[in-house]
């Protein structure tokens, strides 16, 4: 009986990410606050499971170009480590609560450089897991969204740190 169990369930892992899988394995993309989760959770659960690969592929492929590129700008060391650490957790392939414990790195380097939204995000990024966890929600994949929107700040105060610049630039001429 437990032969034939383990036979349905490696061909229900083959063919699709269902439900009867996803509980013998204990991974359930749903859960997981990355990328991958986002994507399952937006939609992904109804598609074949070879285009949620694809999708998830894309998907990771610009935002792994879109994290070196902030890297890459970064005057400041710290939050060219941030910006890396929060890439590397958004872009990991299978993600766990407790595998959040390196964002505490990029939280305790950006907080004293940043403005009102990043401590709102930042909040987010503490409230969110006990919500979760209180509620016992499969609905991990919301803690992608801070992360997310982490990066955002970093690349909006890029531009905006770019565009002072030119703006200076062009009053000295």
């Amino acid at each position: 009986m437990q032969a034939f169990a383990k036979t349905l369930v490696l061909n229900s892992l083959i063919k699709d990410q269902s439900a009867a899988a996803q509980m013998a394995m204990t991974h359930y993309p749903s859960g997981m606050p990355n990328l991958r989760g986002l994507v399952y959770s937006s939609g992904g659960r109804y598609l074949p499971h070879s285009w949620l690969l694809a999708i998830t592929l894309a998907i990771s492929i610009a935002v792994a170009l879109w994290v070196i590129h902030l890297m890459r700008r970064q005057q400041d060391e710290g939050t060219a480590f941030a910006v890396a650490i929060l890439g590397t957790l958004l872009l990991s392939y299978h993600l766990n609560f407790y595998d959040l414990t390196p964002l505490l790195l990029p939280l305790a380097l950006l907080t004293g450089q940043r403005g009102k939204h990043f401590h709102i995000i930042a909040a987010s990024c503490f409230v969110f897991p006990v919500l979760l966890v209180s509620f016992a929600l499969q609905a991990g994949f919301v803690m992608s969204i801070p992360l997310l929107g982490l990066l955002l700040l970093i690349a909006r105060e890029d531009i905006l740190d770019d565009q002072s610049q030119l703006t200076q630039a062009a009053a000295t001429r």
